[in-house]
């Protein structure tokens, strides 16, 4: 019989699940990924509430030897740090995160164009200029996670939102004062002008800035009428619910996602 601790726990539901379904899991991090996803696969899929919460519950399944499952997580700023307690060989989004994937595979440009406003929308020189427009400012909120995370300053990046410090209309991120709101949150002695001129040495790999940065970039955009919304809908909300619902053909035509279907495939032996 199954403890209630067990059933609590995503690994242990896994394995109680699969009990009486054969088809291989999938292990993810949050709801999106399931919005995403779920549409275009037949495998159950299981959000963990985080990325090392997705990865812990794939190492606790590997323990107990149920190789079954695929865990995808964001790949974030630790390319090179994909294995938690034993988890292996995840399966990473393309780019920082799945939103990073969306605006690469041209999701959200799509989203705008067919949701936004023309006028507003030409201003900026149409929006896949706009969303290069805010990758470009999400690179500097980039730089500065990587300096955070290099040097284990552990900025309390969730805390502070980088909206407030992007101006309209030209969507520039003013950097020192962001830094500022960054340090103010800590006990550390750092300026944030050293802040900000030691993260700007940094180069940011391959995977570019987050997804998730450059969508709050954009949201401030957003809430000056680049997007046509009904009476009290947010406007990130508004845009994320419209890229996720336009994701499933471009994802579904992607290597990335040959990608997943060929892991899911190669692990129904071990269910």
């Amino acid at each position: 019989m199954n403890s209630l601790r067990e059933l609590d726990d995503l690994a242990g539901r896994i394995r109680l699940h699969q009990q009486s379904d054969k088809r291989v899991a999938l292990i993810v991090e949050g709801e999106d990924d399931v919005i995403v996803l779920q549409p275009l696969l037949d495998s159950p899929i299981f959000p963990a509430g985080g990325r090392s919460l997705a990865l812990k519950a794939s190492a606790r399944l590997l323990a107990w030897g149920r190789k079954g499952h695929v865990a995808v997580v964001d790949r974030d700023f630790r390319p090179h740090q994909l294995e938690v307690d034993g988890a292996v060989a995840p399966l990473a989004y393309e780019g920082r995160d799945l939103e990073s994937m969306l605006i690469r595979f041209g999701v959200v440009s799509q989203a705008l164009r067919s949701f936004g406003e023309p006028a507003k929308l030409a201003e900026f020189g149409g929006a896949d200029a706009l969303i290069e427009r805010c990758c470009a400012e999400a690179e500097s909120v980039a730089r500065i996670r990587c300096y955070s995370l290099d040097h284990r300053l552990m900025l309390p990046f969730d805390r502070v939102a980088v909206t407030a410090f992007v101006s309209w209309p030209d969507l520039t991120l003013d950097e020192e004062r962001y830094c500022q709101a960054l340090i103010a949150k800590t006990e550390l002695s750092l300026s944030a002008e050293e802040l900000s001129n030691e993260a700007s040495r940094i180069t940011i790999d391959e995977f570019g800035p987050r997804g998730k940065d450059v969508i709050e970039i954009l949201s401030k955009g957003l809430a000056r009428g680049l997007l046509k919304l009904s009476s009290g809908v947010k406007s990130k909300d508004a845009l994320g619910s419209l890229a996720l619902a336009a994701s499933a053909f471009r994802l579904q035509s992607s290597a990335w996602f040959k990608e997943l279907e060929l892991e899911l495939e190669a692990k129904t032996v071990h269910v």
